[in-house]
């Protein structure tokens, strides 16, 4: 949300969803680079709470991260691809051992697909992305890695070109 000071110094919370959000951080270099305490609520109770631009990290920020930090990751998705063991991978690059990858589980994949009515995997491309999770940087090639084992902890905003 976002506080805004009315006459006579009276302050007002603004409630977005996290769909709204990423819009935001994707349209807003202002919204993305504030300092603003911002409250992320899960359950009726704060989840995080902290600066816009530290409670929102960039896929491009995301390896200077403790692996501990609770925060939501986000950017734009190149490319992806799937594991023999049925994990569905989203990544910031197409090329397979830069930038970084969101890795949705395979127990949660055909919810993944279902909730955000992907009827092609091509159509992830040029999305954006904001996911909760912890960032760890794979052991073979350092490259950061987010995984995803809950729905609720992922959103996906897909842009449609205008046709004319």
């Amino acid at each position: 949300g976002r506080t805004h000071v009315l006459p006579g110094d009276r302050e007002t919370n603004e409630t977005y969803s996290l769909r709204r959000v990423l819009h935001r951080l994707v349209t807003s270099p202002t919204f993305r680079n504030s300092n603003r305490i911002i409250t992320i609520f899960r359950n009726g109770e704060v989840f995080i709470n902290g600066p816009v631009n530290e409670v929102f990290v960039p896929f491009e920020r995301a390896h200077d991260q403790p692996e501990d930090a609770n925060v939501f990751f986000w950017g734009s998705i190149a490319s992806y691809g799937s594991t023999a063991d049925g994990k569905l991978w989203l990544n910031s690059s197409e090329l397979r051992n830069q930038g970084l990858s969101v890795a949705i589980f395979d127990d949660i994949r055909d919810q993944f697909i279902q909730f955000f009515e992907v009827d092609e995997l091509e159509d992830l491309v040029g999305a954006h992305v904001l996911v909760n999770g912890r960032c760890h940087l794979s052991a073979t090639s350092q490259k950061p890695v987010i995984w995803c084992g809950a729905v609720r902890n992922i959103i996906l905003r897909r842009y449609r070109e205008n046709q004319q």
